[in-house]
């Protein structure tokens, strides 16, 4: 473990930048998480597969950074504590500008060198993802998202997959980028968090880095032409019958609203 960059902070001790390397020579991957400190999924995949790292002879490099915004974290916040800025949003960064732009300098020149990079999160706090990879239409990103074998490949247009950010300041140096979520905000999951670390290295053995030790496998490869927002047709409290990642057919009863007060079921959701 080496310390890339640290920074000053206002009280407790300084803010460290950590990364974990694996390995050595090409082809090089670097995956992040932790950019959002109330998205725990992501750090505890990445530290599940430093374990696995540690009992193999690659054939490659992997560098993980598996806590970025470790102020965050202590909070269980989303954003850097001191200002509420989003790191993600202060890409590509500032050596010389706030904290957020700084870390963000830092992790961006601390993944230069890698050929591919993966940033891993969890949805929001009200919403549990699936465990998906995100990738283009086309193309060798599409590619190397399949190779996951997570349970979801959602494809999406560029809008859609990060002009901005971590994932867009990576793509516009040229670097291949994949955008991993899955589990919900401030909720630990392990059991998902397993799955997507077993997506993490179904890639290193597809890339000839590892041998894979997973079972991960596809269930639905979508574009974002496929996917809707149903909205129900009157408010109320949301009772669910399915958990995420059911399979369902027409008509299969996936929740009903309530009255809030008496709780008089009104609206039945069905697929």
């Amino acid at each position: 473990m080496s310390m890339i960059f640290e920074l000053e902070s206002p009280f407790r001790s300084s803010y460290q930048l950590h990364r974990l390397s694996f390995g050595e020579g090409g082809p090089i991957v670097a995956i992040v998480a932790g950019l959002h400190g109330n998205e725990l999924n992501g750090i505890h995949a990445l530290n599940l597969l430093a374990s696995v790292l540690q009992m193999q002879q690659l054939n490659g490099t992997v560098m993980l950074f598996p806590l970025v915004n470790s102020f965050g974290a202590d909070e269980c916040a989303k954003l850097w504590p001191f200002d509420d800025f989003d790191i993600n949003k202060a890409f590509p960064g500032d050596p010389n500008g706030t904290p957020s732009q700084r870390i963000a300098y830092a992790l961006l020149e601390g993944t230069k060198e890698a050929d591919i990079c993966i940033d891993v999160h969890s949805g929001a706090s009200h919403i549990r993802e699936f465990p998906q990879v995100r990738a283009p239409f086309s193309g060798r990103e599409l590619e190397l998202a399949r190779a996951m074998n997570l349970p979801v490949i959602w494809r999406r247009e560029e809008e859609h997959i990060g002009i901005s950010g971590l994932l867009g300041a990576w793509r516009s140096r040229g670097q291949k980028a994949l955008h991993v979520i899955g589990g919900r905000g401030i909720t630990l999951d392990s059991k998902l968090s397993t799955k997507m670390a077993g997506g993490l290295t179904s890639l290193l053995s597809y890339l000839g880095i590892m041998i894979a030790m997973n079972n991960t496998q596809t269930l639905v490869d979508v574009s974002c032409k496929d996917v809707d927002i149903y909205r129900a047709l009157c408010g109320g409290f949301f009772v669910p019958e399915v958990r995420v990642g059911t399979r369902v057919q027409p008509g299969r009863l996936l929740g009903y609203l309530q009255s809030p007060i008496g709780g008089e079921r009104i609206y039945d959701i069905r697929a």
